[in-house]
């Protein structure tokens, strides 16, 4: 009777762990070298240390990674205007495109809250501005300057 019982048990927790390693395998998410979009759930996912939840396939120059996305668009009949990356596979019948859905599914999965996703500068961006309007005023000046001079 132990015997039997130990065997039902056995069988019972191993047919319950695949279930939940199932629920925490990687999501495929498809993304490409250069894109914004992606660039902000990479950078989401990094800062709340989530980016092992995240399979990422680059698509530019891997032609093989391409035509899985291709497939995906395809199996989930992803419209024309719709089809682009960041692109998230979640289930066998559902599917993400674009940074703020994605980042808005991990927000409230792992209840995370949101910041404002509106532009923040940064540092770089000010040196950028105060060199660049420098760098203007004196084109500008001289040329102001050459004109009046001739005069």
């Amino acid at each position: 009777m132990k015997r039997v019982l130990a065997f039902i048990i056995g069988i019972f927790f191993l047919s319950v762990t695949p279930l939940l390693a199932v629920d925490e395998l990687p999501l495929k998410m498809y993304v490409r070298q250069g894109c914004t979009h992606c660039a902000k759930v990479k950078e989401f996912l990094n800062t709340n240390n989530l980016k092992d939840k995240v399979t990422e396939l680059e698509t530019y120059n891997n032609t093989e990674n391409q035509k899985m996305l291709d497939e995906e668009f395809k199996k989930y009949d992803v419209p024309n205007e719709q089809r682009g990356v960041p692109f998230m596979v979640v289930s066998d019948t559902e599917y993400l495109v674009g940074d703020q859905p994605i980042i808005q599914y991990f927000a409230d999965k792992y209840n995370i809250k949101v910041e404002d996703q509106s532009y923040q500068s940064s540092p770089s961006d000010t040196i950028f501005l105060v060199l660049g309007g420098t760098v203007l005023f004196a084109v500008l000046g001289y040329g102001l300057y050459s004109v009046f001079k001739k005069n």
